[in-house]
């Protein structure tokens, strides 16, 4: 056979995508990443429409379904994070109710084990987050490291509104670990190549392309696996700590074969 690269633009290896309630993630695999981006589904308020993306408007229910939902999100988000490590939390809203009032009660919530981190200072400008807001016909006092926070007003930036925010965990967030009841789903038809056929692999790419993929190989922990003609490079990380959970898609596909 001969192998054929479809290898176009330098990706991420050590990369899986899998479809489970971002919720339960933390309370599955504590302590366990180092950095997380959480853009969390929104009302999409930012005060500027596009014919793309026209406003529309929405109720106060919605609002406060979306609000508990991004709780629970970056909850469990900093559960899932080791100590040490980074959240960044980020809307397409300025809604205070998606924005502040969220980072307030998750801080409530983890006592003293999150930290906001100042970050108006890499953007130019000052865009501080809301010290105080009026929610359901009250004011809400926030946190006040809330104030880190930035807000993209599209006034300001000329852009469409967004919200964001960098936390660091500083110590345990608290919250039980549950194991994940599913069984594994392996994809069909994909299987492990022998060390005698990863390497008449490895040979031919760097034959026929020039390309050395070994050192890769060695330094991303990766394995070769086959499902039909294609070939996927997947970090052995994968199924140290994640077998039990099915994927999408997982690894880099790096060649096809020719038959």
């Amino acid at each position: 056979t001969m192998l054929r690269m479809v290898l176009q633009n330098w990706g991420a290896l050590n990369s899986a995508v899998t479809r489970f309630p971002g919720e339960q993630l933390g309370a599955w695999y504590p302590d366990t990443f180092d950095y997380v981006l959480l853009d969390a589904p929104c009302s999409m308020q930012n005060l500027r429409s596009t014919e793309a993306r026209p406003m529309q408007s929405i109720s106060d229910r919605e609002r406060q379904m979306l609000s508990g939902r991004q709780e629970r999100l970056l909850f469990s988000d900093l559960q899932a994070l080791k100590v040490g490590g980074q959240v960044v939390y980020s809307t397409c809203t300025l809604e205070p109710e998606e924005d502040e009032a969220v980072l307030d009660a998750v801080l409530r919530q983890t006592g003293g084990a999150v930290q906001l981190v100042e970050t108006a200072s890499r953007i130019g400008r000052a865009a501080p987050g809301l010290a105080c807001a009026e929610i359901a016909g009250q004011v809400q006092k926030f946190d006040p490291q809330v104030v880190y926070a930035v807000r993209l007003w599209p006034h300001i930036f000329g852009t469409s509104g967004f919200f964001a925010v960098l936390l660091t965990k500083q110590d345990a967030t608290g919250g039980e670990r549950q194991a994940f009841q599913q069984k594994a789903s392996m994809p069909r038809g994909l299987k492990s190549l022998k060390p005698k056929e990863a390497r008449a692999v490895l040979n031919q790419l760097e034959q026929n392309y020039g390309f050395d993929f070994s050192p890769v190989m060695s330094s991303q922990g990766l394995s070769l696996w086959r499902n039909r003609e294609v070939l996927y490079a997947i970090p052995y990380a994968w199924w140290e700590n994640f077998a039990q959970l099915p994927f999408q898609a997982v690894g880099m596909r790096i060649a096809e074969e020719d038959r």
